[in-house]
């Protein structure tokens, strides 16, 4: 759209320019957010949110455990987490042997659900 019919619709449309302001504020809200989590939130409660985003509604296994098919890689889940991917690696190495997760066949198995939401929550 060029400039020039951008700003005559935002000049005539007071609808559309308060929905663009709306559509900013909350843009800019959630960047204030996720610096403030990036800035005091331990690395490994933001990996398990991350995880728990993932986990479809009420899909579980017949013995409770849910599969999830995470669309990122390392890199992109360290980008997320703003740590290397080494550290990702970790972290999964981490919930694997605490039993919270187990990986298989590029799946990522939550076994304790209880548990992630509590490393989320910092518990």
């Amino acid at each position: 759209m060029p400039a020039q019919l951008f700003l005559k619709l935002t000049e005539q449309e007071p609808s559309l320019t308060k929905s663009l302001l709306k559509l900013i504020s909350q843009y800019s809200d959630n960047q204030t957010i996720r610096q403030a989590q990036l800035g005091t939130t331990p690395s490994r409660h933001r990996f398990a949110h991350i995880l728990l985003s993932q986990v479809p509604s009420s899909i579980q296994d017949k013995d409770g455990k849910i599969k999830i098919n995470m669309p990122l890689k390392k890199v992109d889940i360290a980008g997320l987490l703003a740590v290397r991917p080494e550290q990702v690696s970790r972290l999964l190495a981490d919930f694997q042997n605490k039993g919270i997760i187990e990986q298989k066949q590029g799946w990522i198995v939550i076994a304790d659900l209880e548990a992630l939401t509590q490393e989320a929550n910092g518990a």
